[in-house]
């Protein structure tokens, strides 16, 4: 049952595997480290916390992920390290998305030395991804690349089909931050295809949503907007923790379109929805977005908003935030040809 629940979660089925992982906890009562039962009933039990979390992390709930600490006691006392390493690699990211980047990075350090522990190099390696993740999202690229390129051949060779999907996905984000667009676009279709074949439909929209960003940074606002428009028109129940991301780049689309009124409107949205999923990078980034967009109106954002923004990437070490253009390259040369 457990690992029907976790099957569950990989194809995006969150609520019904959320139920599925309750009824299994509610069954231990107040017996909640499963104390006393049988290993194998043991064992059900902590995948069951393990695959809560890992629901409520995908539900954009990571204020109610706090299952991570009674799985791994459960983990623990069966001395099985390859599950430890999982629960530390999920509580990892839990406090990724929470802004809690320095705890994320000490967790996902013990995930790797359990798994260590456990024999599995390979899995190992997903520290790596994690690690990556964050030096791309501060903005230190050089840093990023050659941790996702050694990943990508560790799990080629291991033929591990979704951290695979995983690595490109980050590899053609990485590309489009270094105006690599051509190659970023090609590492974006392999991990939609992958994701595709895997049936991980969160991460199908993930994907789609940074193909969109790739055409973004470069100004094809028409092609990004088509992505998105099809998005939106798509059932996307379960997948609250993408909304800060798609509201957000919709309003850079309407920018460049010159639809500045909509384009404010959908920060606002990203902004809102970033707050509801407690995501405080996605705060950052919703707040330079409505600030570059007022700055470039006219207008003022209050400097309290300004100021919040600010605190948060300092405290995450961001250098360099993504910066897409709010004016389509094609546009902004035709304004300064008026100019002249």
């Amino acid at each position: 049952m457990a690992q029907y629940g976790g099957m569950r979660v990989s194809q995006g089925k969150l609520a019904e595997a959320e139920r599925l992982c309750r009824w299994l906890i509610d069954q231990a009562g107040e017996n909640e480290l499963g104390l006393g039962l049988d290993p194998m009933v043991r064992e059900s039990l902590g995948k069951a916390y393990y695959n809560l979390d890992n629901v409520l992390i995908s539900l954009g709930r990571v204020d109610e992920v706090n299952n991570w600490k009674k799985a791994l006691a459960i983990f623990e006392d069966l001395g099985d390290f390859w599950q430890q390493g999982a629960v530390l690699e999920n509580a990892g990211t839990s406090h990724q998305f929470q802004g809690r980047w320095d705890e994320a990075v000490d967790l996902w350090q013990r995930s790797r030395e359990a798994t260590l522990k456990a024999g599995d190099a390979v899995e190992a390696a997903n520290l790596s991804i994690w690690l990556a993740e964050v030096f791309l999202d501060r903005g230190r690229i050089a840093e990023a690349e050659p941790l996702f390129r050694e990943v990508l051949r560790i799990k080629r060779a291991a033929g591990h089909a979704e951290k695979l999907a995983w690595t490109m996905l980050n590899l053609g984000r990485t590309a489009a931050r270094a105006v690599r667009f051509d190659e970023a676009m090609g590492f974006l279709e392999e991990a939609l295809s992958a994701f595709e074949r895997i049936g991980a439909r969160v991460q199908v929209l993930e994907t789609e949503a940074r193909m969109a960003e790739c055409l973004l940074f470069q100004g094809r606002w028409q092609g990004a907007l088509e992505i998105l428009s099809a998005i939106r028109h798509r059932e996307i129940a379960d997948v609250s923790l993408l909304n800060p991301l798609l509201h957000r780049l919709r309003g850079y689309a309407l920018a460049q379109a010159g639809n500045y009124e909509p384009s404010s409107r959908a920060f606002e949205e990203s902004l809102l929805d970033a707050r509801a999923v407690d995501s405080l990078y996605d705060v950052a980034l919703a707040i330079d977005a409505m600030a570059r967009l007022s700055e470039l109106e006219g207008k003022t954002l209050p400097d309290e908003l300004v100021d919040e923004g600010r605190t948060i990437l300092d405290r995450l070490g961001v250098i360099a935030p993504p910066h897409i253009p709010l004016v389509a390259p094609l546009a902004a040369a035709a304004a300064a040809a008026r100019a002249d």
